[in-house]
């Protein structure tokens, strides 16, 4: 397998001019500053949404111009920018309340540490009829769950060093959960979500944000955790096909404009901003996201009808 060459910017340049991409002199400036600045594969992501797919050659479509593209990947870095702020806001609350709400009964207060306060329960057998191979993959994701939320439990209690924790430690007490929620990932919250034995206090967080059930509250933490590892990384959302199904209560649906496919990037930006209006009690953020999200047709088309 060869390896490819290093490329000069004026060669990258060149790269898109070989694919039919026409450049003035100016056009050619613009794009090599934008290149000093952004990686080539980062907006290659975006220009190949532009190619021709009727030709076996890479070659742009008749017409397409830079500033086309520079456009969807300008108002990709935006949405972007908003989401991450919208995704701060629901992971603050999803922590506050999973904090408050399971830290009501814990007994005792490090008893997140215990295996048994998480799912599967071992001694537990299928119900009647159940798929026994379904049945075992679910019990199986969910002890991968488990192990992983306690792996990073006891790493936090053993090497990270905050006020709050050191305030727990010195004085020889256990660190309770509403202490420890605050230095998990929101990946890790999801899967003690997921995977969290009572029920009912996971409902209850559920019906704190007027999710329908568990099960859709997990989905919805499993959508927000993914949205934010998209846009921590600069990932694009444009055009970005999903695998999962985005949760979509009905008050998260009543917010949409138009068809909005549960495996889009619009479905994701959707329920973010539904939920964000829920827990400030106003519509100025999704007014504000979903704004700048139709701005452009193209942009939009992207969001709601992604093909890669």
């Amino acid at each position: 397998m060869s390896e490819k060459p290093w490329c000069s910017i004026d060669q990258q340049i060149q790269r898109f001019r070989d694919r039919g991409l026409t450049l003035d002199s100016h056009e050619a400036n613009d794009l090599r500053a934008f290149l000093l600045n952004q990686n080539y594969y980062r907006l290659t992501g975006y220009s190949r949404l532009f190619l021709d797919n009727f030709t076996q050659a890479e070659r742009f479509r008749e017409g397409v111009s830079l500033g086309q593209i520079i456009e969807v990947y300008e108002a990709d870095a935006l949405i972007r920018r908003i989401a991450f702020e919208g995704v701060e806001i629901v992971e603050l609350a999803l922590r506050q309340r999973i904090a408050h709400i399971l830290g009501q009964s814990l007994n005792p207060q490090n008893a997140y540490l215990n295996p048994v306060s998480y799912l599967p329960i071992e001694d537990a057998s299928p119900e009647h009829g159940q798929d026994i191979d379904k049945w075992q993959v679910i019990r199986e994701r969910q002890r991968n769950n488990r192990n992983d939320v306690l792996v990073s439990m006891n790493e936090v209690l053993a090497s990270r060093r905050t006020l709050p924790l050191d305030h727990y430690r010195d004085a020889g007490n256990p660190v309770p959960i509403w202490v420890i929620i605050e230095e998990l990932t929101l990946g890790d919250l999801s899967k003690l979500v997921s995977t969290w034995v009572n029920h009912r206090q996971i409902s209850l967080v559920a019906k704190s944000f007027k999710f329908e059930s568990r099960k859709q509250l997990e989905m919805a933490v499993g959508n927000i955790s993914f949205l934010r590892n998209i846009v921590a990384h600069h990932g694009r959302l444009w055009n970005r096909c999903l695998n999962r199904s985005v949760a979509l209560p009905e008050w998260v649906i009543r917010e949409k404009r138009r068809y909005t496919d549960p495996k889009s990037p619009a479905a994701l930006l959707l329920l973010l901003a539904a939920w964000v209006d829920q827990i400030e009690g106003k519509k100025e953020y999704s007014a504000y996201l979903l704004k700048k999200l139709y701005e452009s047709s193209e942009y939009a088309n992207g969001i709601h009808n992604p093909r890669l």
